[in-house]
């Protein structure tokens, strides 16, 4: 056994090989590993010759001397690692295996079967992750859980099944808090899980407001509210719903005779400003500016801006032109 993690098996192999060859004097050999090719041929020339004088143990036999070998190792070998997890007072300078069992069966310790679950859970493989809004990401797949939700930032452990990515245990501390589902996706070709995920998050939802309210419902209302008697309030709802239907009722009253007249003067006198087009050239904006002045329609501000400048760089010949043109607008308006 070469390997560093093992040592506490090696040794214990090495010990009960010990015990095996000087208290119980076994016939037979370990093979070392680290051996020379010389060694080792010497040992498998002595195995051969004991098999073929029948002086070998048979499987039971060995299995035999074996479990008395480690009774006699639990007994009577002192051990450094049961002094290290010793808990007695006073701590002896030595002691056995089986000296540190009876400490613990006087302190009232019992041994006890170790379910099934227990047993998986201890050896599943471990990984850390950390909580984003309730979730966490595994293996390229979400897992989600509520406990999860208040944890946002969270270094978590999780514990899962290499054949079973179902699922995944999450503990914090070394304490249990869920087991994380895969995230469901909803969809609405699926009515049943759309209708289940719909009714999931209202339940959610009624869970926040109610864990709000009761931790809200305790923390007095600081405000300052109308300290007017009701009576007076009373009075002052029913003066304001008289002066409302006196306000009403001018509203609704018939109009004057010169309301009448001008209403009607608009009417005859209203004309619709015809809709603005799109100008090829500054000539044409300028022209149609004119035909609207002509026409009683008054241009907005930017055209009469536009009107102001383009008149500012006209020469002689072009203002005489537009001059011309706008007599000529005059007259069919007054022949109109």
């Amino acid at each position: 056994m070469r390997n560093a993690k093992a040592k506490m098996i090696e040794g214990t192999f090495d010990k009960l090989q010990d015990i095996l060859r000087s208290v119980f004097l076994v016939p037979g050999y370990v093979k070392d590993l680290g051996g020379s090719a010389e060694e080792n041929e010497v040992d498998e020339r002595e195995l051969h010759r004991l098999a073929a004088a029948g002086k070998l143990l048979t499987f039971w036999e060995f299995a035999r001397v074996l479990m008395k070998a480690m009774d006699y190792y639990n007994k009577e070998r002192s051990h450094r690692g049961v002094l290290k997890e010793w808990k007695g007072r006073p701590k002896p300078k030595q002691a056995t295996p089986m000296d540190a069992l009876r400490v613990c069966y006087a302190a009232g310790w019992r041994p006890g079967p170790v379910s099934r679950e227990a047993i998986d859970l201890i050896f599943l493989p471990r990984a850390r992750r950390t909580v984003d809004r309730g979730r966490i990401t595994f293996q390229n797949e979400f897992y989600e859980h509520e406990t999860l939700v208040g944890l946002n930032g969270t270094r978590v452990e999780c514990r899962h099944d290499p054949l079973d990515p179902g699922w995944v245990m999450v503990f914090r501390d070394g304490r249990y808090l869920c087991t994380a589902k895969p995230v469901e996706y909803s969809s609405m070709k699926d009515r049943e899980l759309a209708s289940r995920k719909i009714a999931e998050k209202a339940r959610i939802r009624k869970g926040f407001i109610n864990e709000y309210r009761r931790y809200t419902s305790g923390i007095p209302d600081f405000r300052r509210f109308s300290e007017v008697p009701a009576v007076e309030k009373a009075a002052a709802l029913i003066g304001k719903d008289r002066k409302k239907r006196l306000e009403e009722r001018k509203e609704v009253s018939a109009p004057s005779d010169e309301e009448v007249l001008s209403g009607v003067e608009r009417i005859e006198n209203y004309r619709p400003a015809p809709m603005r087009p799109i100008f090829a050239s500054k000539w044409d904006r300028y022209r149609w500016i004119l035909e609207q002045e002509a026409e009683g329609h008054g241009p907005a501000d930017e055209d009469l801006e536009f009107k102001a400048d383009f008149e500012a760089s006209m020469d002689e010949d072009a203002r005489d032109y537009w001059q011309v043109y706008k007599e000529g607008l005059a007259m069919q308006e007054a022949v109109k």
